[in-house]
């Protein structure tokens, strides 16, 4: 909050005495917000919630099992052994040709997202494309065919969440 508040000064050029009465005014309003207990119902609902999680999580790791949400929009979830999980995502990803690691979501230097980097491959491709054409090394009916609309490219779900 403190550093959102200094960049809305910096931003506006708000003078000393105003930036000191709004910072003390947001930073109690805040404090009021956030320092209001909770309804005791609540309070129990969590802690029994809290309580439930730790207990899946503990009988997972004691039996040495996996739980992961399918990536497939349907909300269904994967419960099996981590090893078994384990070799059949990695089997799966080496035998498909469906998949490819275009970028690395944990890679904080990623400077190109998902969706630029899909882009540039299909215009890559179809300059390739162009090229075959002009050089009419494949028929100018086949040439629209093959070219894809990178609007239009959907990546085919992955059932699961590798590593």
């Amino acid at each position: 909050l403190k550093h959102q508040l200094m960049n809305l000064f910096e931003k506006y050029n708000i003078n000393l005495p105003l930036r000191m009465e709004i910072h003390d005014k947001t930073y109690r309003e805040f404090k009021n917000l956030f320092f209001k207990p909770i309804p005791s119902n609540l309070f129990q609902r969590a802690l029994y919630e809290k309580n439930l999680i730790q207990s899946i999580q503990y009988s997972l790791k004691k039996n040495n099992l996996i739980l992961r949400r399918t990536a497939n929009n349907m909300n269904t979830f994967y419960v099996g052994n981590v090893a078994e999980f384990e070799t059949k995502a990695d089997r799966y990803l080496t035998r498909s040709e469906d998949y490819e690691v275009l970028i690395n979501i944990n890679n904080k230097t990623n400077e190109k997202t998902l969706d630029i980097s899909i882009k540039e491959m299909i215009d890559s491709m179809n300059s390739l494309l162009e090229k075959l054409k002009t050089h009419k090394a494949i028929k100018d009916g086949l040439y629209p065919q093959l070219i894809a609309d990178p609007k239009k490219v959907k990546i085919p779900y992955l059932y699961f969440l590798p590593n």
